[in-house]
């Protein structure tokens, strides 16, 4: 009786894992250092998501002037990716739009911008059930800019350069306060070993732990 009751604390620990680590980590595996293939990219993501840690795999990066290029190499498996798409310039929202048309998952987009009328006129385009994330440079993200991404119901995106300067392909996007408004962090891949590695000494200590018990 006591071997299952410390069973079912495990499970309900490391449940609680799960959760904290659900859809954490967003797969960009097109951009450096990966730089891979648009077959490998679909082929990768496919296989995680079917891994042993896919609940914490999140959305597909991917280039919106790349989605055709996408659709061949990933067929009727498309359907199924939940997808972040990056936009170029005001004028890729039409074709955002036809795409949410066709059904696809398109979860969250992400824009570089820094001017506010810009922010503005991007914001009243997009659909509410998008998350948006505006990608502003630390040092010019003034209050006024996240005050305006903010009113917009959208959220912020920062580059975290980490130990390098060079990103990793998973980019871990933690959601925080800042002036309410979520930000999404993209972090290196010494900062996502970090996380990595945490969550494997948590569940060490909790299957020491019952093993000592």
């Amino acid at each position: 009786m006591q071997r299952e009751r410390k069973a079912d604390e495990i499970n309900e620990e490391m449940t609680v894992i799960a959760k904290l680590l659900d859809g954490l980590i967003d797969y960009a595996g097109l951009y450096p250092p990966g730089s891979l293939d648009m077959q490998a990219l679909t082929r990768n993501y496919h296989s995680y998501r079917h891994g042993r840690h896919a609940y914490a795999l999140g959305r597909l990066v991917v280039d919106l002037k790349r989605m055709e290029e996408l659709r061949k190499a990933a067929g009727e498996c498309l359907q199924q990716f939940p997808l972040s798409l990056i936009l170029t310039a005001e004028q890729d929202l039409d074709g955002l739009l036809r795409l949410l048309d066709e059904g696809l998952k398109i979860e969250a987009v992400e824009i570089k911008t820094e001017t506010l009328s810009e922010i503005e006129r991007i914001a009243k385009r997009l659909p509410v059930e998008v998350l948006t994330f505006f990608e502003v440079v630390v040092a010019a993200g003034d209050a006024k800019v996240l005050d305006a991404i903010c009113a917009a119901g959208a959220q912020v995106k920062l580059r975290m350069g980490g130990w390098s300067r060079m990103h990793s392909h998973h980019r871990v996007q933690r959601q925080a306060c800042c002036r309410r408004s979520p930000i999404a962090i993209l972090c290196s891949k010494q900062q996502q070993d970090c996380i990595i590695r945490c969550v494997r000494a948590i569940r060490t200590h909790t299957h020491q732990t019952a093993h000592l018990e």
